[in-house]
C-alpha cells in the first residue's frame, strides 16, 4: 500500500515549472505526503495537522478543542429566504483584480492579494466556530450563493486556506505574520445535496459549511467572518457541466478540477458545480438533477461551463453533437453565456509520447458546435496533452489519483495537486479568451 499524496492550495509543494506557450506546467517532486487528518465532521484535504493551536481561532497555544462552542446550524447573518441570484454584475468592476500564473501564486508575492469591500465582519459568528484542524464553521441557512468575508492572521503567526462544503477550494494557504490579519471575499454556492447532484453522501450539515485549514506546519488563523445570502449585483454564476474529471469529489485521493477552480476568482463570481462522476454527454442534458437543474437558475448574467466527453464511448457523433447544441441554445434562450471546454486528456503514454484523446471526437465536435454557434470555446485537451507531455511516462503520478484497491495510478482523475493545477488551466484559457466579466475578477 502506498501513502496517498494529498495537496492544499495554488502552488504545488516542491514543483518546477515548465513555459509552453503562453502556460506554466507544474512537474517534479510530489511535495507532501501524510495521512488522514481533521475533526470527523470536516472533509479532509490532507492538509497539516500537526500543530494543535486552536482558540480564538487558531490563537490559543492549547490544542484542546472541548472548549469552543459546540457546532450547531444557525441563519445569523442571512436574510430571511433563499439567497436571491439577480442582478446584473457586467458593469461593476474589481477593487483588486489580480492576473496569477497557473499555479495560482500572484506574480509579486505568491499568494493571493487582500480584497476590499465585502460583507462586515460579524464577531459573534465565531461562536459557530469550534476544532483546529480545522477550524470548522456551520452556519445553517438555505440553498443559494452567500457573500462570505474572511479575516485570517491573529495574535500568533499561522497558514490558512479556506474550503467550503464537500471539499471546495475556495482559497489558497494565506501566510500571516504574528499580529498581521488580512481580508478575502468570496461567494460561495450551497445546494442540497451538496457534492455531485447524484450521489448518496449520508448525513451532513445543512446550510453553508466553512473549513480553515492550516498549512505548510503552521496552524490555521481565523479573526473574523461575515456573511450574507447574495443579492444584486451578486452573484455572477458560472455552472459546471461536468463528470468525474471535474465534479466535487468526496474521496480525497480524488479531485476535481471544477472543485478547486472557486480559489481562483473573488467575488462576486461564484462556481456552481453541477458535475457527476459517470455522466455523459447525453445523460447531462437530459437528466432533472443536470442540466434540467441548471436551466430553470440561469440569468442573463451567467455561464454555463460544459467540459463533458469522457463518458461518451458508446454515444453516436450525432447523440453528443445534439445534446451539446441543445445546452448552448438553451442557455442562450436566457441570456446567459455559454462557454465550450474540450476534455482534460489522460496521461496514457506510447513510450515517451503522450497519446491523443479520442473518446467520441468530442474535441472535434465541440469544436464544430462552437464555430456554428458562435461561442468561446477553451481547449482543455491541448493544454493537458501539453503539460502531460512535459510531465513525461514517470512524473504524471505525482497529479492524478492513487487507487488503494489496486495499487494503480488512475491516469484520467486527478488528485488534490492536478486537480488545482488542471483549474489553473482553466482560469488561464478563460484569461486568454478574454471571457468578458470573469477575467475582471480573477485571483
Amino acid at each position: 500500500m502506498k501513502l496517498r499524496v494529498r495537496f492544499e492550495g495554488g502552488v504545488y509543494p516542491g514543483a518546477c515549472f515548465f513555459l509552453v506557450g503562453l502556460a506554466s506546467y507544474g512537474c517534479g517532486s510530489s511535495g507532501a505526503v501524510s495521512g488522514d487528518a481533521g475533526s470527523s465532521d470536516a472533509p479532509t484535504n490532507g492538509q497539516d495537522s500537526s500543530d494543535t493551536g486552536s482558540g480564538s481561532l487558531g490563537d490559543s497555544s492549547s490544542g484542546d478543542s472541548s472548549s469552543t462552542t459546540p457546532l450547531e446550524d444557525a441563519t445569523v447573518g442571512v436574510e430571511a429566504g433563499s439567497p436571491d441570484s439577480g442582478g446584473n454584475a457586467d458593469s461593476t468592476t474589481p477593487d483588486s483584480a489580480t492576473t496569477r500564473d497557473s499555479g495560482g501564486a500572484s506574480a509579486d508575492t505568491g499568494t493571493p492579494a487582500p480584497d476590499d469591500g465585502g460583507v462586515a465582519i460579524d464577531p459573534s459568528l465565531l461562536s459557530k466556530c469550534s476544532g483546529s484542524s480545522p477550524i470548522a464553521c456551520h452556519f445553517g441557512g438555505p440553498v443559494g450563493n452567500y457573500d462570505v468575508t474572511v479575516e485570517l492572521g491573529g495574535a500568533a503567526a499561522g497558514d490558512t486556506s479556506v474550503m467550503a462544503e464537500i471539499s471546495r477550494q475556495m482559497l489558497a494557504p494565506i501566510a500571516t505574520s504574528a499580529g498581521e490579519t488580512t481580508k478575502y471575499t468570496m461567494v460561495v454556492n450551497v445546494r442540497s445535496p451538496e457534492g455531485q447532484p447524484v450521489a448518496d453522501l449520508g448525513s451532513k450539515p445543512s446550510g453553508l459549511d466553512l473549513y480553515f485549514w492550516g498549512n505548510n506546519g503552521a496552524s490555521a488563523r481565523l479573526s473574523g467572518i461575515g456573511y450574507a445570502a447574495a443579492t444584486v449585483p451578486t452573484p455572477v454564476v458560472v455552472y459546471l457541466a461536468t463528470d468525474s474529471t471535474g465534479c466535487d469529489q468526496t474521496d480525497t485521493a480524488y479531485a476535481g478540477w471544477g472543485q478547486w477552480l472557486p480559489q481562483y476568482f473573488t467575488s462576486p463570481i461564484s462556481i456552481a458545480n453541477y458535475g457527476n462522476s459517470g455522466v455523459d454527454s447525453p445523460g447531462f442534458e437530459g437528466g432533472s438533477a443536470y442540466w434540467g437543474a441548471i436551466q430553470p437558475l440561469l440569468t442573463s448574467k451567467d455561464f454555463l461551463l460544459i467540459e463533458l466527453g469522457d463518458n461518451d464511448k458508446t454515444d453516436s457523433a450525432s447523440q453528443i453533437t445534439d445534446a451539446l447544441t441543445a445546452m448552448v441554445t438553451g442557455t442562450k434562450a436566457k441570456g446567459a453565456t455559454p462557454i465550450l471546454m474540450t476534455p482534460a486528456n489522460r496521461a496514457t503514454f506510447s513510450g515517451t509520447t503522450v497519446n491523443p484523446y479520442t473518446t467520441g471526437n468530442v474535441p472535434t465536435i465541440m469544436k464544430q458546435i462552437g464555430a456554428a454557434q458562435n461561442v468561446t470555446l477553451l481547449d482543455l485537451t491541448t493544454r493537458t496533452t501539453e503539460w502531460e507531455q512535459q510531465l513525461g511516462p514517470n512524473g504524471w503520478h505525482p497529479y492524478f489519483a492513487y487507487d488503494n484497491s489496486t495499487d494503480t495510478y488512475d491516469s484520467t482523475h486527478f488528485n488534490q495537486a492536478g486537480a488545482s493545477i488542471v483549474a489553473g488551466f482553466v482560469r488561464d484559457l478563460m484569461q486568454e479568451a478574454n471571457v468578458p466579466v470573469l477575467t475582471n475578477y480573477m485571483r
